[in-house]
């Protein structure tokens, strides 16, 4: 019986890695999408998200403001996501048409750093809520028992990624139903708490600064996962019920529980901690069900990140399966948890690393997007895996288009970037005031309008869609 239950597992088990999907393959709908994005986001650490910008000193009006903005970013994700739709694999892989089929490989590994970095903060925040719980039930923490918590959850954390893309998006969808009635009970004790009018209002530049933070933890974050997840739609899937679904199904629940985060931090600054300080502002009977869903949820926003690193990986070039690459991740998140569980200053360090990881990601985003629109969504899927003979071979495997662009970008994100580590001196001017996200993406994408325009076009035009997709083509211009 176990035996036939482990192959039933495995036949569900995703056999693609980095390769083209075929259209026997391509299925699904654009709700799909929505239900994924949906699940992934309902999560404690969204909530948490929304406390640290509110927790920079904003009141909660400027904090509700600031995290609607940012939010809007989804749309920058939902354009991504057409791009993986119209090629049939991964981000990564997609990369290669802007930067060139040695250049993408140069940005893939940047994104794996990235991937990784968001493991650690989603892998360190389940260990601690599987600890709390476990001292709920009477267990003295020791040493011996964070290794165990964090084995446990390591294990746990490898099965859905490692299963793959038809398993992630059926387990994200069921957990959008149990997951938005804690939030919804969780709403409610909060409204009964929390001092909405408490505080004075933030100075200009602290918004500023809000709304970097707010940006790096919300849509423009996810650009680099969402084609790796669109790319198993029929390639005559309508773009705009594809961009209302991803924009919608992520953006709309991660803007509420943001929100929600801010209003609970009006409670009391503690509970700006999602395990340590925000249980302790609520009745007893809630905690326990509430870290258990923590754990899980914690862990289901990994599996995103996760599967993503995995085919990073192989994009980079590294010659393991999808499989191995997510085994590799895992390991590595379980050790850097390990060392920061003694580091008493892990809250301000994950503020400093999403600014941090933005400065190349938002740049990166500009690219990728302006790339797919001067293309209009033509790809030429063969030549992404091709050699010196292909279309993306460009200039020696780069497009200098694409890195001096990357590299204007990166230049002014660190002029106005302000973290506790680093502060810019475009930043410092302005009293702290961070613009780096908004201006580095803007930048980026007028430079690589401005010097890869004519090349992309002329790439694009040779492109000979198959029909489903020329088909589509037609019907949407």
């Amino acid at each position: 019986m176990i035996e036939r239950g482990v192959v039933e597992v495995l036949k569900v088990a995703e056999q693609h890695g980095i390769d083209i999907i075929p259209d026997a393959d391509r299925r699904g709908k654009p709700a799909d999408l929505l239900w994924m994005w949906a699940g992934g986001l309902i999560n404690v650490e969204t909530v948490a998200f929304g406390a640290l910008v509110a927790a920079l000193g904003l009141d909660f009006t400027q904090a509700a403001v600031v995290i609607v903005i940012a939010n809007l970013s989804w749309v920058a994700a939902a354009a991504t996501s057409l791009a993986g739709n119209a090629a049939g694999t991964t981000a990564f892989t997609i990369s290669r048409a802007p930067f060139g089929l040695r250049g993408g490989r140069l940005v893939s590994f940047f994104n794996w750093v990235s991937q990784v970095t968001f493991e650690i903060t989603g892998m360190y925040l389940a260990v601690l809520a599987g600890l709390a719980l476990l001292h709920r039930t009477g267990l003295a923490e020791s040493d011996w028992l964070k290794v165990v918590v964090i084995v446990a959850v390591g294990l746990l954390q490898f099965i859905v990624p490692r299963l793959g893309h038809a398993v992630i998006l059926k387990t994200m969808k069921i957990l959008v139903a149990p997951c938005l009635v804690l939030f919804v009970v969780l709403t409610i004790l909060t409204g009964s708490k929390m001092h909405l009018h408490a505080g004075s209002p933030a100075s200009f530049p602290l918004v500023v600064l809000g709304l970097a933070v707010a940006f790096s933890e919300s849509g423009i974050s996810w650009t680099a996962n969402a084609p790796d997840y669109s790319r198993y739609l029929p390639r005559d899937t309508p773009r705009l019920r594809h961009v209302l679904a991803v924009s919608f199904g992520a953006g709309v629940p991660m803007t509420l529980l943001m929100i929600l985060g801010a209003a609970v931090v009006t409670i009391s600054p503690a509970s700006s901690d999602p395990i340590g300080g925000l249980p302790a502002v609520f009745p007893g009977w809630f905690v326990t069900p509430y870290l258990l869903f923590a754990v899980v949820q914690l862990l289901a926003v990994n599996t995103l990140d996760l599967y993503s690193s995995g085919v990073t990986l192989q994009a980079l070039g590294l010659r393991v399966t999808r499989v191995q690459a997510v085994a590799i991740d895992t390991v590595l998140c379980a050790a850097v948890t390990a060392i920061a569980l003694f580091n008493s200053s892990f809250y301000n360090f994950v503020i400093d690393m999403v600014l941090f990881v933005m400065v190349w990601l938002a740049p990166w985003c500009a690219v990728f997007i302006v790339d797919y629109l001067l293309r209009r969504g033509r790809y030429d899927s063969g030549a992404l895996h091709g050699g010196r003979s292909g279309v993306y071979w460009l200039s020696g495997g780069f497009r200098p288009a694409a890195f001096i662009a990357l590299a204007a970008g990166i230049v002014v994100s660190l002029l106005m970037i302000d973290t506790t580590v680093y502060a810019g001196p475009i930043a410092t001017a302005l009293g702290g005031a961070d613009l780096s996200i908004p201006v580095g993406f803007a930048v980026t994408a007028l430079v690589y309008w401005t010097l890869a325009r004519t090349s992309v076009t002329a790439e694009a035009d040779l492109v000979v869609l198959p029909e489903p997709a020329a088909a589509q083509l037609a019907v949407e211009t």
